[in-house]
């Protein structure tokens, strides 16, 4: 059944299946730094990051594994690579807010206050 699917829509389905492993490796990150007790939206973002461009860079290398009998376009990878950073972003931050909503619901309006203060201690220098 997904073989059939990915045969047919190639291109959805790699965006798909990338997206949604990135998005998937980049929140179990998350979770570990919150169960590390270490503040997950400090300088730790370079590894999301690093997440993200290898969710990239093998999504747009199975998806030219798949269409090798064709010539591949330097638009498909672009393609490729955006839809994949797309549904990665979109559900990481979907993920990462449900789980501070439902969590930690009192987490968010820490963060706020924290950082307004940084940024009153910042305009005051």
């Amino acid at each position: 059944m997904i073989q059939k699917i990915i045969d047919k829509y190639p291109f959805y389905a790699t965006t798909l299946i990338f997206g949604v492993l990135g998005a998937i490796n980049a929140f179990l990150f998350f979770f570990f730094l919150i169960a590390n007790q270490i503040y997950p939206f400090s300088v730790v973002y370079g590894i999301v990051l690093l997440i993200n461009i290898v969710f990239n860079v093998l999504g747009i290398i199975y998806y030219r594994y798949l269409l090798r009998q064709y010539e591949f376009h330097f638009w498909q990878g672009l393609s490729v690579g955006f839809l994949i950073n797309i549904v990665m972003v979109g559900l990481y931050c979907l993920l990462v807010f449900l789980f501070l909503s439902h969590a930690f619901s009192d987490f968010l309006n820490i963060y706020i206050k924290v950082e307004q203060e940084k940024f009153l201690l910042d305009k005051a220098i």
